[in-house]
């Protein structure tokens, strides 16, 4: 049975408008997501992930007078509808109804003087005519899935009453409360502690479950990938260089970069001699400063002066695992 795309990005690009002209964030990125799977989305801090959430949400608004502030192109295909398209009004009902985000931060994501219950049931006052206590309820119902305890009381609670933790579940509550189909999760664990996100993953497996969610997942930490995503895009300086399922990706890495990333994790299939436990030299590019040929070379231990001038396309070694790698049949 083929799988329905939920969403499907093609060659989405995003530019930031700096001093030195357009600095190139995104460059060309394609993404699938099925219904009711997850995809990770996983690379380095500055590979351009959450600026790809963005993008996709919509959010990179052009700010003040004159030049704009970001430019965006490609297409963004949710349920075969181009949100590009869209006015902001009609991009405003997706957002709210069909597709949630959770960004980093928890605590700080909340407004400091506004009441948690408030602030969850937002987008259900926005989006829908619904009287006051019916919205208090359902707040009160989704705060309860959330394992927030003493809901009914802590509904008028401020951000700064509950911790990293609860804040983190907050979001996911204010994020289903609408029951969309696609829920965005920007770094999910991001500043929680090992205890606390564990504690979250297996609450977002559950709602995953229960509402049948389809899920794009943005961390930088493969153990989260390994557990949570059915396929993985690997993400280096705006572009992706690896796509598989999660399986493929973990047992048969085709990209140095990708080969890198899990080398730089502590492992149990290190002391098989599968990887060495390394570091990935060198520092992240400079998106100010554009790399010619592929992005990685300067980086790369496998690097031929080829790889300085030639940007790799996207190959496809076996059904559905893609590497943008020229020497991707050599190493």
């Amino acid at each position: 049975m083929e799988k329905q795309n939920i969403l499907h990005v093609k060659n989405l690009k995003a530019s930031l408008h700096g001093k030195e002209g357009l600095i190139r964030i995104v460059d060309g990125v394609d993404l699938k997501v099925f219904k009711g799977e997850t995809l990770g989305l996983v690379g380095e801090t500055g590979a351009g992930k959450t600026v790809t959430a963005l993008a996709i949400l919509g959010i990179l608004q052009p700010l003040g007078e004159g030049k704009p502030l970001w430019k965006v192109e490609g297409e963004v295909l949710f349920k075969d509808k181009d949100l590009r398209a869209l006015s902001k009004d009609e991009m405003r009902k997706v957002r709210g109804m069909e597709m949630a985000w959770i960004p980093q931060n928890p605590i700080p994501s909340l407004h400091p003087i506004e009441m948690i219950g408030h602030q969850t049931g937002e987008a259900v006052e926005f989006h829908q005519d619904i009287e006051t206590q019916r919205i208090m309820n359902l707040v009160v119902e989704h705060l309860g899935q959330v394992e927030i305890a003493d809901a009914e009381k802590r509904y008028y609670d401020f951000r700064d009453q509950f911790s990293g933790g609860e804040g983190q579940r907050i979001l996911i509550a204010m994020s289903l409360i609408r029951n969309p189909s696609l829920l965005i999760a920007d770094e999910p664990t991001y500043s929680l502690d090992v205890t606390v996100q564990r504690q979250v993953l297996e609450l977002l497996k559950a709602m995953k479950r229960e509402f049948n969610l389809s899920m794009l997942l943005i961390t930088h930490n493969l153990g989260i990938v390994a557990e949570m995503a059915d396929h993985v895009a690997v993400m280096y300086a705006g572009k992706i260089v690896e796509y598989g399922d999660v399986v493929t990706i973990f047992k048969d890495p085709k990209h140095p970069y990708t080969r890198g990333l899990l080398a730089a994790v502590p492992s149990i299939h290190m002391k098989k001699g599968l990887f060495k436990f390394e570091g990935i030299p060198g520092d992240h590019p400079d998106p100010r400063y554009p790399v010619p040929g592929c992005k990685f070379h300067p980086r790369c231990a496998h690097a031929k002066p080829s790889c300085s001038t030639e940007v790799p396309e996207m190959i496809e070694t076996e059904p559905e695992h893609l590497v943008a790698c020229i020497r991707v049949n050599e190493i």
